[in-house]
């Protein structure tokens, strides 16, 4: 069990942890579900973009951590053992480059089950 964020129209993004091992994967939120059909994983940076076909809901916005830097506000933003909304705010307290990429290390934390869910700058972008 993880959490997910929407990134486009039936498009939502997790880790691949939180996925790789499931027989089904299957989205849930306020009580409704949608199956899965078709995951993209890249095992490498641990992250999984699945289709949700029938998912409808608004794409959060995607920022750029090449933006970020040490000392901004963040928040961590999960769902907690699969129900309840877990926010932790913190700041970023380290920026370093990975795989042509950027690694941001922060003091927001995540609780069990947050994995896959949105650390969010202030603007509101991913």
């Amino acid at each position: 069990m993880g959490t997910g964020v929407v990134v486009a129209r039936g498009k939502v993004i997790t880790n691949c942890h939180v996925t790789k091992d499931a027989e089904r994967i299957q989205l849930v939120q306020e009580g409704i579900q949608w199956d899965v059909t078709a995951t993209a994983p890249d095992m490498y940076h641990d992250l999984c973009l699945l289709t949700v076909s029938g998912l409808n809901l608004p794409p959060i916005k995607i920022g750029s951590a090449n933006k970020l830097t040490v000392g901004d506000e963040v928040a961590a933003a999960g769902f907690a053992f699969g129900g309840r909304a877990h926010f932790s705010q913190g700041k970023i307290h380290g920026l370093y480059a990975f795989d042509n990429s950027r690694v941001v290390r922060t003091s927001a934390q995540f609780s069990p089950g947050d994995s896959g869910g949105a650390l969010i700058d202030r603007e509101g972008n991913l």
